[in-house]
Order: structure tokens, then C-alpha cells, then sequence
């Protein structure tokens, strides 16, 4: 039987600038109008050059909802995510802003980290990692989940 998780608390912050379609659709080589035929977005948010940005906006929102409902951080089990490997500044890094924020967040050590998808579109091969991790956990266990775009989201088993 699959057990229930529930979306406790979303906390986001966006990236400062502003990024059209077309411009992200001319630096990928995608044909123009791809973005909004496949997902709906008029435009997008970019964090300027600054390599922390999108971690020190996630630990701000984990911060949040952490003191809004009350969770010790040793309640918290694991961090997923899908998040994106090019720097702001265009390079490749090798640690994902999903461990960054696991090595940053104050967690403990063993706390299990998942990065799915490096990537856009990956949400939902994320959604289904933290669900099958899910399956294994008590009940009261929490999770975080980070991505580049909405920093924060905590979600927990619930009985039902």
C-alpha cells in the first residue's frame, strides 16, 4: 500500500533577472516559441553571477519553514532535488545545488541526498525518487526538496 506524504510547507525565492524566451531559445538553438509550447512559461528568472545565490536562497526558505512548523533538523531525513550543473557563469560544476544546500543546511551527516535529474524537466523523475524513498520511512519522517526556480519545499509521511 502506498503510503501518503503531504506538502507541509513551500517557501520560494526567484532569481533576480528577468530571462526571456527567446533568449534562452537562441543560447540552447531551440526553435522559436518551444518554451511556451512545452511549458507554459511566458519567461523565466536567472540568479546573477553569484555562485551561492540559488543555496543561500534555499537555506533562507529551509530556515523558514523549519521555525513555522516546528521540525528539528535531525527529523529531517533527506534532501531531493533537481537542479541544473552550469554555474551562473556558464561552467560546469560538479557538485549539485542540491548537495551544496545537504553540506550547508546543518543536517546530519548521514542524511540521504538525491539529485535526479540535473536538468530542466526532471521534477517529476525527482517527485517519484522521493516518493519510492518514502515507501521505506517511518512515518513522521521528513524530506526537503530544492530546486533552482522554487527553493524550498518540505514534505512529510502523514497517517491518514
Amino acid at each position: 500500500m502506498e503510503k501518503p506524504i503531504s506538502l507541509l510547507g513551500l517557501q520560494h525565492q526567484f532569481g533576480e533577472r528577468i530571462v526571456s524566451n527567446k533568449e534562452i531559445e537562441e543560447k540552447y538553438g531551440l526553435p522559436e516559441g518551444w518554451i511556451i509550447e512545452k511549458t507554459g512559461k511566458k519567461k523565466g528568472h536567472a540568479w546573477e553571477n553569484n555562485q551561492d545565490a540559488p543555496v543561500n536562497a534555499s537555506l533562507s526558505c529551509f530556515e523558514n519553514l523549519i521555525t513555522i512548523h516546528k521540525i528539528p533538523k535531525e527529523k529531517i531525513r533527506a534532501v531531493f532535488g533537481t537542479t541544473n550543473p552550469i554555474t551562473t557563469d556558464g561552467k560546469i560544476d560538479h557538485v549539485s545545488l542540491t548537495e551544496k544546500f545537504a553540506q550547508r543546511a546543518g543536517l546530519s551527516q548521514d542524511v540521504y541526498v538525491s539529485d535526479q535529474s540535473f536538468g530542466c524537466g526532471g521534477s517529476v523523475i525527482g517527485i517519484e525518487a522521493m516518493k519510492k524513498w518514502f515507501e521505506k520511512q517511518p512515518d513522521e519522517t521528513y524530506a526537503v526538496y530544492v530546486t533552482q526556480d522554487w527553493s524550498t519545499k518540505m514534505v512529510r509521511h502523514r497517517n491518514v
